[in-house]
């Protein structure tokens, strides 16, 4: 799907727009990147991720997402070594973890991940040698409610996180 993207928070940014593809650094804290779209319900977020190996970078994945970014489910991408993917759902500005593994990915390298909703099933794949690998699913049908797709960057300032080639696809 091809997309257009708002760019919405603090801090400092570089994004090279693709068509529905882009390449960014986020620098900013609760610094967010989604698409022009406010429906989607059943979608997906692929991207390549590199992190500081820190627990203050942490990246993240966002679908379903309101505009204010209070409610919406998120894949959380902390810079731990090995890198941890915690899932969660947001209501109010709440955060309820539904699921959390870690990376089979070594710490420092861009890894390529897919965010996927799609029903009430969430779940987070990375790509290894070129195949999808399922690392955590969870079932969740709390937020029904269409929104926005795409990135949520939480580091602290002076820890970043990277990401290449992240695409936004509506699933049927």
């Amino acid at each position: 799907m091809k997309t257009d993207w708002t760019i919405t928070g603090v801090g400092g940014q570089a994004v090279v727009a693709e068509g529905g593809s882009m390449r960014c650094q986020l620098t900013g804290y609760k610094m967010m990147l989604w698409s022009a779209r406010n429906n989607l319900v059943n979608a997906e977020v692929i991207g390549s991720v590199k992190l500081y190996a820190s627990a203050n970078a942490v990246a993240g994945f966002v679908l379903r997402c309101d505009v204010t970014g209070d409610n919406a489910y998120l894949l959380r991408i902390v810079g731990y070594s090995p890198k941890r993917y915690m899932l969660y759902r947001i209501v109010a500005g709440v955060y309820t973890l539904l699921g959390q593994a870690d990376s089979v990915e070594p710490q420092g390298v861009y890894t390529t991940i897919r965010f996927r909703v799609d029903g009430d099933q969430v779940s987070v794949e990375e790509k290894i040698l070129g195949t999808w690998n399922l690392i955590k699913v969870c079932t969740d049908g709390y937020i029904t409610a269409g929104g926005y797709a795409g990135l949520k960057n939480e580091s602290v300032s002076g820890y970043y996180a990277w990401y290449d080639d992240v695409t936004i696809q509506e699933r049927p």
